[in-house]
Parts: structure tokens; sequence; C-alpha cells
């Protein structure tokens, strides 16, 4: 038994990405962007799963051909993920940009907890990016 919905032909997601951004004498910068996705709830999404006695497995060892996927699974099915970017950066000549990026998750795969069955939280994917890029 699955605890979701069986998909449908009229499923849908969309997705919202909004971003603000301000360069200070073409040197500082920096930016704020929010992103949203939602959409229908889809069996065919699930990749965290229930064996036969009700219990969440990665390990499939009642052979019921249902497993699971820690870190990047959906326990819902559902594709709700929700969060924002913040980015600082510097260019020490116009054609170098040194920067980071931080983005924090305030949903993931459809919860904000224990997304994928095995008590891992949407701020657990939160991420730091350091980059430097170069343009000739």
């Amino acid at each position: 038994m699955t605890p979701v919905a069986p998909f449908s032909a009229t499923d849908t997601t969309h997705v919202l990405r909004m971003k603000l951004g301000y360069v200070y004498r073409a040197k500082f910068g920096g930016s704020l962007a929010y992103f949203n996705l939602s959409g229908n709830t889809n069996t065919e999404n699930q990749s965290s799963g229930y064996d036969s006695n009700g219990q969440i497995t990665s390990t499939d060892p009642l052979g019921t051909g249902i497993t699971s996927t820690r870190v990047n699974g959906s326990l819902t099915g559902n594709p709700a993920t929700r969060g924002t970017t913040w980015e600082v950066f510097w260019l020490p000549v116009q054609y170098v940009r040194v920067g980071a990026q931080y983005t924090a998750y305030s949903r993931y795969n459809g919860a904000g907890s224990n997304y994928d069955g095995f008590g891992r939280n949407a701020r657990d994917n939160n991420s730091l990016f350091l980059y430097v890029w170069a343009a000739y």
C-alpha cells in the first residue's frame, strides 16, 4: 500500500524564481534570490517507500522490490522545493569576479523535515559555493 495518490496524466509543476541584485561602482555587488517549485503529488516521483511491514527501508530485507533513496529521495512523491540564495561578489578588475553564494532550503522534495523518511531535513541540503571567474 502506498501512502500517496496514483499519478495522473494531468500532473503539473510550477516554478517561480525572483532575483534582486545590486552592483556598486562596478566593484562590489550582491543579490538575493527566491525560488519555489510546486506541483502535484505523484507516486512516480516517490523514491522512498515502505516495505510490507510498513517500515521505511533502503535495503529491502523482505525482497519486496521496494527500496528507498536516502538524501535525494522523496517520501511524499511531491516535488515541492523552496529556498533563498544570497550572493556577494567583488570585481578586482573588469573581467574577473570573485564571489560566494549561499543557498538555504526551507522545503525539499515535498517536506521541510524528514523528506526522505530517514530523518533528513530540507536545511541539510544548504550549500556554500565559492567561485572565481574570468571573461575575455
